[in-house]
């Protein structure tokens, strides 16, 4: 399992074709080596990479960190899967991951950046709720005025 994680390191970096074979490899060690954290960081990575360039599924993403959490669970497992309950807009999953990581690891960072960012954007979608609302409540004034 350990030399298919480093094969796909290298193919990760590899121009073309390279991140879906590192994807393989990466997918070959876990299949060796089904609690390799190391492989199942790496293979979570390529996936948030291939999201951010592709607009791709993080299902698979999220599946590989749940399984390896049902052996092995840290600060940073948590954090990676609240970081990826984000970014699919699962906020409520989002938000007790990032707390599950803080009260393993108070001082996280990554959970601690990743728990700001996620109430960043809850209060961004609440603004926009609480603003649509405010509309609609004054276009309701404007209609009781009119009559």
């Amino acid at each position: 399992a350990r030399a298919m994680v480093l094969v796909g390191r290298v193919l990760s970096l590899t121009p073309g074709d390279g991140r879906r074979k590192a994807i393989k490899a990466y997918s070959k060690a876990l299949k060796l080596d089904p609690l390799n954290v190391e492989a199942a960081s790496e293979l979570t990575e390529l996936y948030i990479v291939q999201h951010k360039e592709f607009n791709s599924d993080l299902s698979p993403a999220i599946s590989v960190m749940q399984h390896l959490m049902q052996h092995h669970q840290n600060e940073f497992m948590y954090s990676k899967l609240g970081e990826l309950y984000t970014m699919t807009r699962n906020h409520a999953e989002a938000l007790t991951c990032f707390h599950r990581a803080l009260s393993l690891n108070p001082n996280c960072e990554h959970a601690r950046d990743g728990l700001e960012q996620l109430e960043h954007l809850m209060r961004r979608q609440n603004g926009r709720v609480d603003a649509e609302a405010d509309l609609e409540d004054d276009d309701e004034t404007y209609r009781d005025t009119d009559m």
